[in-house]
């Protein structure tokens, strides 16, 4: 259920995550590989709506997501992005 919720609010909502996110990424979120870009969409999906999961282990599954399924370099990118947008508030 939470999967199936997570996944559609990231395809639906996909321009206005972008629009929540860009400001914390050092580039376009366009040049983003498009398995980062899932994650980081879905992860956020659920930093935003999901109260009963902890951040820090909604940060450290899409964290293992990336580093098996993503390039090597995008974790880094990725972890940054969620830091500074928890700090803001997360919304």
């Amino acid at each position: 259920m939470l999967f199936t919720f997570l996944l559609r609010t990231a395809i639906n909502e996909h321009a206005e995550l972008d629009a929540k996110l860009q400001p914390f990424m050092d580039r376009p979120i366009e040049q983003l590989d498009q398995t980062e870009r899932a994650l980081l969409r879905i992860s956020t999906v659920e930093l935003i709506h999901s109260i009963e999961v902890p951040v820090k282990v909604v940060i450290n599954e899409a964290i293992e997501l990336a580093t098996v399924l993503a390039p090597s370099k995008a974790t880094p990118i990725s972890m940054a992005c969620w830091i500074k947008l928890l700090l803001s508030g997360g919304k």
